[in-house]
Order: structure tokens, then C-alpha cells, then sequence
């Protein structure tokens, strides 16, 4: 079986073109989105679309992915949470 090998890369995006990141999808789609406040600020990621980055998740690390998006939302606005 031959694999393709993916080079690492690393995407800095600064919190303040942030608007909010939570968990969706549910048990077949989980994802975690992060969303931007300014348009074009997710641009260089090839995925964004409307703004917005979908990153999957095996849901075995759903508290993860959870405590991830709490994390971001509190980063953009302190005192900020996530219901789910």
C-alpha cells in the first residue's frame, strides 16, 4: 500500500480575527470550527470557506475538541463558553 507523506504546516492566525470555535457535527461529522472575524483572515488555509475552517476529530477526542474551542473562545473574549 503506498501512502502519501503530508509536509507539516503551520498556519498562525492572531486571536483578534477570531469571532468564536465550537464543536460540531455531532457522532458521524465531528469537527471542531473556527470562524473568523474578518474576511480572508483563514484564507491561506485551503479548506476555508465562508470565512470559517473545519477540522476533524476522531470522537474519541471529543473532550478534547471541546476544551480546545472553550480554550479559543476564551482567548478572543475572556469569561466567554461553550453550550453543548
Amino acid at each position: 500500500d503506498e501512502k502519501d507523506v503530508l509536509t507539516e504546516e503551520n498556519l498562525t492566525v492572531p486571536v483578534r480575527h477570531l469571532d468564536s470555535a465550537t464543536v460540531v457535527g455531532g457522532w458521524w461529522l465531528p469537527r471542531l470550527a473556527l470562524y473568523a472575524r474578518e474576511r480572508g483572515a483563514l484564507g491561506a488555509v485551503p479548506s476555508e470557506r465562508d470565512d470559517a475552517v473545519l477540522f476533524w476529530y476522531a470522537r474519541r477526542d471529543r473532550p478534547i475538541a471541546i476544551a480546545l474551542a472553550v480554550a479559543i473562545n476564551e482567548a478572543i473574549e475572556p469569561g466567554a463558553s461553550l453550550d453543548t
